[in-house]
């Protein structure tokens, strides 16, 4: 009895499941770009910067979808940026990006999402090529061969110094962060792509 009741059971889970219905649609940002930043803030997605081939093709567009309201809107950075990266960090999210123009830019846009504002930060070091990511309430930015900590709870920077492991390879890549952990990788130095994953154990 007991083992018809559980194969009864599985069989009408899988029924539901196998009957489900999933949908795809589609939407339209307000122009065509790509190397843009994504993430989700609040009650908001946001898609920020980008490059868009037209001359001076670096983009400062950022489009937000309203989750709850299901409605569009667009808003700008500070400036024209590519090769996007974001970290988010409570109720913030933080944008760095290559402008094109200079290699040096230390501007990161700011977006809040409880007050539905944009600020502008200024960086102790470039933050335009190298990766970001963010953990408890900090944010990390790689800047060649040190770590620039930006600390939420009381708006403060310090800055770290990543050993020698080679070249100050810090063109682009990403990172990611868990147990503690900060890990960077998908780097370009030397004239070439890198295997190295540069690892911060808090």
């Amino acid at each position: 009895m007991y083992t018809r009741t559980l194969f009864f059971i599985l069989f009408l889970l899988f029924s539901l499941h196998s009957n489900a219905q999933f949908s795809w649609s589609t939407a339209s940002l307000s122009d065509d770009r790509n190397e843009l930043a994504a993430c989700r803030v609040g009650d908001k997605l946001l898609f920020a910067g980008g490059f868009s081939y037209t001359p001076f093709g670096q983009r400062k567009v950022v489009d937000i979808y309203d989750i709850k309201s299901g409605e569009w809107s667009v808003d700008s950075l500070s400036e024209n940026r590519e090769e996007m990266r974001v970290a988010v960090a409570g109720n913030k999210a933080f944008f760095v990006g290559w402008t094109g123009i200079s290699a040096n830019t230390k501007l990161i846009d700011v977006y809040d999402a409880d007050k539905d504002e944009w600020s502008v930060m200024t960086s102790p070091g470039d933050s335009s090529f190298g990766p970001i990511v963010a953990y408890e309430d900090k944010v990390y930015f790689k800047v060649k061969d040190n770590l620039d900590v930006y600390d939420c709870s009381n708006e403060s920077w310090t800055t770290i110094p990543i050993p020698d492991f080679g070249p100050d390879h810090y063109v682009g890549g990403s990172a990611g962060a868990i147990n503690g952990k900060l890990f960077f990788g998908g780097v370009y130095a030397d004239d070439r792509r890198r295997d190295d994953v540069t690892i911060y154990d808090k």
